[in-house]
């Protein structure tokens, strides 16, 4: 074995160990939640589901145009349907969004001098968003959530388009119907995020990044297009960043390619970082220009989310203190330094930095979906009506987060058994690494940074993918264990001599 197979199999473990080590640590904690909280019960239903989906899967037989078709359109109404029975009034950064949204598209930029929007002035991007929205369809909230629900259907969509590089179609289209039914897409549904419109827009330039062989002209020019305008409406995008150029420097450093082939994956490259950087960063210019926002659309505090993440008392999660603390200090240059000091100050502590980290990761990824708070939370003193039928609040969010920590769960192993069966596939072996480096850079950068349960709405995404090669595999091993049984009993049928199996 030469030199750069070796390195390649070192790679390799080293991303396989990484992955598996997140991966194992969340379905070891989410399975003793599973069993604290006794979600037993759930079992059933959900089981009834997955089973009902995969039947539908195995029995309508259309052409995948259709099936995306049908996909977009029950997705889009399931989702809609919750969005309008619960019309979740919009609350905290949502609130800001609107309220600036609604000035915005009268001209009146006056949102801009508020000190939030001169913290975070990357929140003008999906504030721009909907005043367009707003000038064309009018103030109602409603109307804004529906075009959300358009673009949670077409994530729907992408979704299926990717995972049927991955898969046989039949496990891309049971991976599809398991993402439109999983309980956590309807808790935001209801919800006027920002999480909606960017998940979508960064899911589809990584499918066209997928897919540049195809369209090898415009392919780099729209994925990276794309992925900066899903950046803008939330900035999520360096961890697909990332990806993407860690998959491409991969498969130039592990590959024995000519000079010709090299050059012509780091033209790639930085093209791509070119296209990205010149989008975001003149979409900024612009917001300046038009009077949008002095600030355009730079985060001039990003120390803030690693002051909070790195918060012991919090678990990484919101802290009023660290926040008040530091955003009422109106000189950016002492923010800066004390916010500093503190991170300074909190890495030091090397024993207990340790300790949070373990911490963050359960509380981001194995503890109940408290997303529904979002959804649901202005339910609390009238109860939900389901129906005509009148159900305590608690007993609605024990019901829903249990059902989703039981999807979660199977998923989640799912995906543990696609990572191991992953490395051992040569086909589109570049996809997965990217999906694989999408999961690692997701998990090491909420390590660091401020954590909430919503957030991890876009790391499933491509959860579901990899959970769709695990779900392959089962499959191909219960097939094979069919046929394998059966041919000895066909055999006795044939010769006659067969009386009884068990």
């Amino acid at each position: 074995m030469g030199p750069m197979k070796q390195f390649k199999k070192i790679l390799e473990k080293l991303l396989k160990i990484s992955c598996l080590i997140f991966m194992g640590l969340i379905t070891i904690s989410n399975s003793v939640v599973f069993i604290l909280y006794n979600v037993f019960l759930y079992v059933i239903p959900v089981v009834i589901i997955i089973t009902l989906l995969y039947i539908i899967v195995r029995l309508i037989k259309v052409k995948a145009k259709y099936f995306a078709i049908g996909v977009f359109i029950l997705a889009f109404v399931l989702k809609a349907i919750v969005a309008v029975y619960y019309n979740t009034p919009p609350i905290s950064d949502f609130a800001h969004f609107y309220d600036a949204a609604l000035k915005a598209a009268k001209g009146d930029f006056s949102f801009s001098t508020n000190g939030y929007f001169r913290l975070w002035g990357y929140q003008t991007g999906i504030v721009t968003y909907y005043a367009i929205l707003i000038k064309i369809l009018g103030s109602s909230i409603l109307a804004l959530k529906i075009v959300n629900c358009l673009f949670i259907a077409g994530l729907n969509v992408v979704l299926y388009l990717i995972a049927q590089k991955l898969v046989s179609e039949k496990c891309a289209r049971f991976i599809a119907l398991l993402y439109l039914f999983y309980p956590a897409s309807f808790f935001l549904a209801s919800v006027l995020t920002n999480q909606h419109v960017s998940n979508f827009l960064i899911l589809s330039g990584v499918y066209i990044f997928i897919i540049r062989q195809k369209i090898p002209i415009w392919g780099v020019v729209i994925s990276a297009s794309l992925i900066a305008l899903g950046n803008v409406m939330r900035p999520q995008a360096i961890v697909v960043i990332v990806a993407i150029v860690g998959s491409i420097l991969f498969e130039i450093i592990t590959n024995i390619r000519d000079k010709k082939t090299n050059i012509k994956f780091l033209k790639s490259i930085a093209s791509f970082l070119i296209i990205y950087i010149v989008i975001t960063q003149g979409l900024s210019f612009g917001v300046k220009v038009i009077g949008l926002n002095d600030n355009g659309l730079k985060n001039t505090f990003p120390l803030y989310k690693f002051v909070i993440g790195l918060n012991p008392e919090t678990n990484g999660t919101y802290s009023q203190e660290d926040a008040d603390k530091l955003t009422s200090i109106r000189d950016p240059q002492i923010r800066d330094e004390k916010a500093m000091e503190i991170i300074k100050e909190r890495l030091a502590d090397h024993k207990n930095l340790g300790i949070l980290i373990i911490k963050k990761q359960i509380v981001m990824w194995a503890g109940m979906d408290i997303s529904t708070e979002w959804g649901f939370s202005y339910l609390k003193d009238t109860g939900v009506n389901i129906f005509g039928k009148a159900v305590a609040y608690n007993s609605f969010i024990d019901t829903i987060q249990n059902l989703e920590k039981t999807f979660y769960i199977f998923i989640f192993y799912m995906a543990v058994f696609g990572i191991l069966v992953g490395f051992r596939r040569l086909n589109n072996f570049n996809v997965f690494i990217t999906f694989i480096l999408i999961l690692i850079t997701n998990f090491s950068l909420y390590s660091l940074i401020e954590i909430q349960p919503r957030y991890r709405d876009f790391q499933m995404i491509f959860i579901f993918i990899i959970a769709a090669m695990g779900i392959e595999l089962i499959e191909e091993f219960f097939t094979t264990q069919i046929k394998h049984d059966s041919l000895p009993l066909i055999h006795k049928i044939s010769k006659g001599n067969i009386t009884h199996r068990i």
